[in-house]
């Protein structure tokens, strides 16, 4: 039923949270000619959207949809009014909104977001019980522990009022080819009622679905993913430590020819909304976390490499250090957890002179980002004694970037990426 109401446009979807995850959701709906308003609180973004553009820099290019004709057409729609959302025309909830602070995983948002939805059931005008399907990454037991309890609070019975179910995003936004509708996705719900609907919505836009035997189970794959992807990551890092005196970037990539191996490169540290935050999910879910000590470590030395630049860095007393990059991904405006903050802020917090530029951040975001920095641009770099390349953004791998780096002539050159490795670099300068 909720499906053949939405496809009639009789009804529609509700989305919260406009970021990478909420905003490609009501593409991805839109796009099969479904109704979809979504829901963020800041105004800018919402008014970018209605404007037919992309809210989030460098999403365009994985995201391959005509923003534009979508919203001219009725399909999308997004309001920071709550009250849009709340509609009794909305069946179908997705919820895209942040679950890490700091990363450290909360449920405060998740938790306001449906409270408010099961507030709205209850006033009984919805055409069919409404599902909320959480996007976002959870910690294992939130739905059971906590949404389900909340909604029963108000009288509501889930899977008769209300139905809700999780399926976190799985979705890769770098490489073309990983999108929504190829991807294998994982879904369970807190009944086998709410299962049952939460599939008839997904495969709208999702051809291969996984329905998990119970909704924990769902919440804590995801996360167990990451957290494999994170102590993958974890030992490469280690590895260039154990191992100073070998090329571990050689190592590896020949070691990921063997067919079972992934490809992995040591770096700064693993950053952005997942990969960092996963395991704490599971510690924070575990029944016995004590056994998790290959997570425990992992997590306290996500920054050690990160760590030890900034030492050696500081050690040979540079004047200034220009930072390349504070996104943790190539090419998208993506800053959470990234590795070259912290650094860049030791460096300022140091008294060292930094410049640090990024062509997805505006001085003013570099600047908050990043206390005491210099916000630099491609026009003024300055002079610095020492260059950072955090990121790999396309502009920094550009032969005329390269080059004005090359002519600054600093002393030494510390490549995150290795995108640099066959860049002719003077004499005098130390890569």
């Amino acid at each position: 039923m909720h499906k053949k109401l939405i496809q009639s446009r009789e009804e529609h979807i509700a989305v919260w949270g406009l970021g990478t995850i909420g905003f490609s959701s009501m593409v991805y709906f839109a796009q099969q000619g479904v109704r979809v308003v979504g829901y963020d609180v800041d105004s800018h973004r919402v008014e970018t959207i209605n404007d037919g553009k992309v809210p989030v820099d460098g999403m365009s290019s994985w995201l391959e949809a005509d923003v534009s004709a979508l919203v001219a057409s009725g399909l999308l729609r997004a309001t920071n009014i709550i009250d849009d959302v709340l509609s009794p025309h909305s069946i179908v909830h997705l919820i895209g909104v942040p679950t890490e602070r700091g990363g450290i995983p909360h449920s405060e948002i998740v938790s306001e977001v449906v409270y408010r939805i099961a507030t709205s059931v209850t006033s009984g005008e919805h055409a069919v019980p409404p599902v909320v399907i959480v996007e976002s990454t959870m910690i294992p037991g939130t739905s059971e522990d906590i949404l389900a309890p909340l909604c029963e609070e108000l009288g509501l019975r889930v899977g008769k009022d209300i139905h809700i179910a999780a399926s976190p995003r799985r979705d890769w936004f770098k490489d073309g080819g990983y999108f929504l509708r190829g991807l294998d996705r994982v879904f369970g719900g807190l009944t086998p009622q709410c299962s049952k609907v939460t599939r008839e919505v997904l495969e709208i836009v999702c051809d291969k679905l996984h329905q998990a035997s119970a909704i924990k189970i769902a919440e804590i794959t995801k996360v167990v993913e990451n957290a494999y992807r994170f102590i993958e990551i974890s030992l490469a890092n280690q590895l260039s430590l154990g191992f100073p005196e070998l090329n571990m970037v050689e190592v590896l990539n020949l070691a990921a020819t063997k067919w079972n191996m992934g490809h992995f490169h040591p770096s700064l540290g693993p950053g952005g909304h997942c990969v960092p935050v996963a395991p704490r999910h599971l510690l924070m879910a575990a029944t016995t976390p004590s056994e998790l000590s290959l997570i425990e470590r992992a997590v306290s030395g996500r920054l050690r490499v990160a760590d030890d630049v900034l030492k050696d860095v500081l050690a040979i007393q540079p004047q200034s250090v220009l930072v390349l990059g504070l996104s943790y991904r190539a090419d998208v405006k993506m800053a959470v957890l990234s590795a070259s903050i912290p650094l860049a802020q030791g460096f300022a917090d140091s008294g060292v002179g930094v410049i640090c530029f990024d062509p997805y951040f505006s001085a003013h975001e570099v600047r908050a980002l990043v206390k005491g920095s210099i916000a630099g641009s491609q026009d003024d770099l300055g002079r610095p004694q020492v260059v950072v390349l955090c990121t790999d953004h396309a502009e920094f791998l550009s032969s005329e970037f390269i080059q004005s780096i090359v002519d600054i002539n600093p002393m030494l050159v510390v490549d995150n990426t290795g995108r640099w490795e066959s860049v002719a670099w003077s004499n005098t300068t130390h890569y």
